[in-house]
């Protein structure tokens, strides 16, 4: 190798083929050799073990099998919530658009309103329209209602039709 001082990322002979030198850490001991490969036959089955292994296959691919349709259930009931998820937001955001436009439909109206029934408005119906006049001052009578509430009636006339409580106010009225 070139000596390349910070550039080693542009060394590419660091991914051509290298031969191994010899890794012996001991001097004057060989490595062991592995030993041959030998093919294992497999010895002849009876039949009963035949039925066995293959009772055995069958409950392992029951088992994968039902893990798979477990699986395929889940993801599939993953999948359908997800969607209604999806169908209930886009209804959520269908109504607030909704909502939207009837609140600005609202202001709207209530501005038409406001100015149908401002007091500029009125007054000049009420003149105009209706030929009615403002009030003067002499026209204007107060009353006064801090002293309660009592009944007056002119001529001097009595009330006969007086009420039962207003009769047993009387009554201990007189007698206290």
């Amino acid at each position: 190798m070139e000596s390349y001082i910070g550039t080693e990322a542009y060394d590419l002979s660091l991914f051509e083929p290298q031969t191994v030198t010899s890794t012996a850490a001991v001097p004057g001991k060989q490595p062991a050799a592995s030993p041959p490969l030998r093919q294992v036959k497999k010895k002849p089955q009876s039949h009963r073990q035949t039925r066995q292994e293959a009772a055995i296959y069958r409950r392992r691919m029951l088992k994968v099998l039902s893990v798979s349709l477990c699986m395929l259930t889940f993801v599939a009931a993953i999948i359908y919530t997800r969607v209604q998820a999806d169908e209930a937001q886009r209804e959520i955001t269908r109504l607030q658009k909704n909502i939207t436009a009837i609140q600005s439909e609202n202001v709207r109206l209530s501005m038409e309103l406001s100015s149908k029934v401002s007091m500029d408005k009125v007054e000049s119906y009420a003149e105009d329209t209706l030929g009615m006049v403002k009030a003067e001052n002499y026209q204007i009578t107060y009353i006064d209602l801090s002293e309660g509430d009592e009944v007056v009636l002119s001529g001097g006339k009595k009330l006969q039709n007086a009420s039962f409580f207003a009769k047993i106010k009387e009554k201990l009225a007189y007698i206290f």
